[in-house]
């Protein structure tokens, strides 16, 4: 679920901040082959179904899977979006 919040949060700034063109990598191989294929599942329906609503916004957007050793970085952003949402 954090990967899948973190992945909403990062569409939702890229639109913000004017971006019609980004890269979103993930660890989460199975959620970025969820994404791209436009799967859903039942545990993370909702936010599937936000991110699906988003992607037309984009001229260019891409979702690839990323090893856990070269995404430390995007693992502590995924787990603070997690505990920020759960603290509102």
């Amino acid at each position: 679920m954090a990967e899948t919040l973190a992945v909403l949060t990062a569409i939702n700034f890229a639109l913000s901040h004017g971006l019609d063109a980004v890269s979103i990598l993930s660890d989460s191989q199975i959620l970025m082959n969820t994404i791209k294929k436009r799967e859903n599942k039942l545990e993370i329906f909702g936010v599937l179904r936000d991110i699906y609503s988003l992607l037309p916004s984009f001229k260019s957007i891409s979702f690839s899977f990323i090893n856990r050793t070269a995404n430390v970085w995007a693992d502590n952003v995924a787990k603070q979006a997690l505990w920020a949402l759960n603290n509102v």
